[in-house]
């Protein structure tokens, strides 16, 4: 029978307490890292890129939209604004040109106001836009909690209506007969909608600006209020080619 190299069995010892030692060694250090806090250079990579929540956001040439909340987003002057006075409203927009595509003074109009929030809809040359607005929900303080835009850009509204209204009322009376069926039907515009409990309706025909996608040019049309042969439409046409459609009685924002 072989006998052991003592210098062999030493160096194994040797190897064994030298594993033994760094294992010590990585647990100790795990331990202390874990218990010191993030050093300034750590914690400003691990920072949010954002002081708020990006929740959608999307731009073209036409028009840009976004939804921020959960941060620091601004602050509105609220007596101003329900005096009337939107100067913290778009400088707020501004603030955020990144997200909002806003670099330039707008021109709104109040859709609704309360304690916590309100409402604006953009006109561009007077023009009501449709389906483009801001809503922007706010603490007591005016602590803004959450900014919704859709801005259509006015650089990019060139072309005027060729559609006069006079002629636009003539085409949506012709619409609601073509809908009836009846093309002797006495046809109306509304004069009073408040009477009918149709709140919030102008009582001549509107003028709206439209838009689809992101980057197609923006288009106009006349909104009217038309009834006859006991029923009561709104009518939307085109006012650069005339086409119209019958739509339900409902505001169109």
């Amino acid at each position: 029978m072989q006998t052991p190299d003592p210098t062999s069995r030493r160096r194994s010892t040797w190897a064994a307490s030298v594993r033994a030692l760094l294992r010590s060694f990585l647990i100790l250090s795990c331990g202390l890292w874990a218990s010191l806090p993030l050093q300034p250079a750590f914690a400003e990579i691990l920072a949010p890129l954002e002081p708020f929540k990006v929740v959608e956001h999307g731009s073209g040439n036409t028009w840009t939209y976004v939804t921020l909340r959960d941060g620091d987003i601004g602050i509105l002057q609220l007596e101003d604004v329900r005096a009337g006075d939107f100067t913290s409203v778009v400088s707020l927009l501004q603030r955020h040109s990144e997200w909002t595509g806003v670099d330039h003074d707008l021109e709104f109009e109040v859709l609704s106001l309360s304690s916590r929030d309100v409402r604006f809809v953009q006109l561009v040359h007077g023009i009501y836009v449709s389906g483009h607005s801001v809503f922007v929900r706010f603490e007591e303080d005016g602590t803004v909690t959450r900014l919704q835009s859709a801005i259509v850009h006015p650089a990019a509204v060139t072309d005027l209506p060729s559609i006069l209204e006079r002629d636009a009322v003539e085409i949506g009376k012709q619409a609601l007969r073509n809908s009836l069926g009846r093309s002797d039907a006495e046809v109306r515009m509304i004069e009073n909608p408040d009477r009918i409990g149709l709140e919030g309706w102008d009582r001549e025909p509107t003028l709206f600006l439209d838009t689809h996608g992101l980057n197609d040019p923006p288009s106009f049309f006349w909104r009217l209020l038309v009834g006859g042969g006991g029923d009561l439409r709104q009518v939307l046409v085109d006012a650069h080619s005339g086409e119209s459609r019958v739509t339900p009685k409902r505001p169109y924002y």
